[in-house]
């Protein structure tokens, strides 16, 4: 198959989440200036591919109208809304795009007028397995939702002592 350079149009990341290998993870984080925790936080999720046998997690940027740092749902994968990092049509971080960016040849690349998906979110799974960053990022997801539960509880009781201190005295 003849491949030809990417033409940087941004289809591919309008509506096909692609896969982060492991080793991704650093190299977007350090050209974003930021901590890999800051990261997945503000612009990554983790999503799971399940069979009968096994579940596993693999990293992937959020979509526009996913949260971010957060564990998705069943079916995330196909409901099409742009990846996180396309700004204004263009990837935003092209220069250290994911190991499943950069494998990703689309009709527009290929001879062949198919897409090509080199490597998927099955082969992602797989490498965050061999590594402890995933179960790391799994107990900050649930540190955050456990977080935000408390902030929550803690709002509404706060809203609830303010609506009782505005009734009319006697």
């Amino acid at each position: 198959m003849k491949l030809k350079p990417c033409q940087q149009c941004g289809r591919c990341c309008e509506t096909l989440p692609c896969a982060l290998a492991p080793e991704d993870l650093p190299r977007i984080a350090e050209y974003l200036g930021l901590t890999e925790e800051q990261l997945f936080k503000t612009c990554l999720v983790l999503d799971c591919v399940e069979s009968s046998q096994y579940r596993n997690c693999y990293v992937a940027p959020a979509r526009k109208n996913s949260l971010v740092g957060t564990i998705v749902e069943a079916g995330w994968t196909f409901e099409g809304s742009p990846c996180i990092f396309l700004q204004e049509g263009k990837c935003s971080i092209h220069k250290v795009k994911p190991k499943g960016g950069r494998e990703f040849h689309c009709s527009l690349m290929t001879s062949t007028n198919a897409n090509q998906i080199g490597y998927n979110k099955k082969e992602s799974a797989q490498d965050w397995t061999k590594t402890n960053m995933i179960s790391q990022l799994v107990t900050l997801v649930e540190a955050s939702e456990k977080e935000n539960t408390v902030k929550s509880s803690r709002t509404h009781v706060s809203t609830l002592g303010s609506s009782f201190t505005t009734l009319p005295t006697t």
